[in-house]
């Protein structure tokens, strides 16, 4: 969230941005404090919706799907997204809705800790208890081109190394051991960005 902000920090136009997966309403509420004039959130869970709306009084909630975004065609400059996009079981179908919601120029963030060269967070299914979208780094970005965006960046947010202090760990259902939990810090979140083109070639 920290990185995110960050880099959107720089952006010329902070009209609109939307959310999916806003959860508690922490990164919308320090996305309207940074200057954007509108902030949209969606979640599946309406108890997160609630906590959202007391967090960031501000926004525009819904309790929905990804796949299916209540929102009109280009009707936001920024769509992010942060820990949430491989709970969606069509991962490609949300992709094309964050296409079809974004104005033409407008930009998507993807930022997540489950991905398979992430080997430290094989184990994040089992301690979940249900299966969710497993693809590699390349296999997203496929997807991103896929539902038409462009001009993709595929990165790292890696975290500070004071953080791979032993110390910090201890045995859980998420990093059963401190290899496991060495290795996420190691492999990083993984980041990726892409653009709505500013014009759509015939289909």
């Amino acid at each position: 969230m920290t990185a995110l902000l960050a880099e959107l920090a720089g952006e010329t136009n902070k009209s609109a941005l939307l959310d999916l997966g806003c959860g508690t309403g922490s990164f919308l509420a320090q996305a309207a404090a940074s200057g954007f004039s509108r902030t949209c959130g969606i979640d599946a869970s309406p108890k997160m919706v609630e906590t959202a709306q007391n967090t960031a009084p501000e926004a525009e909630l819904q309790v929905g799907n990804f796949a299916h975004l209540p929102w009109p065609a280009a009707s936001f400059d920024n769509v992010t997204t942060m820990e949430a996009i491989y709970y969606c079981p069509e991962p490609l179908a949300a992709l094309k809705e964050v296409a079809r919601v974004l104005k033409t120029g407008g930009r998507f963030d993807l930022v997540i800790d489950y991905y398979q060269d992430s080997s430290g967070t094989s184990s994040w299914p089992e301690g979940l208890g249900f299966e969710i979208t497993s693809l590699s780094a390349t296999q997203w970005v496929d997807l991103l081109a896929q539902a038409g965006l462009e001009k993709i960046s595929n990165r790292r947010i890696i975290r500070p190394q004071q953080e791979a202090d032993p110390a910090s760990w201890k045995p859980s259902v998420w990093f059963p051991t401190e290899d496991s939990y060495l290795a996420y810090l190691e492999d990083g979140a993984l980041w990726l960005t892409g653009y709505l083109p500013s014009s759509v070639p015939n289909q």
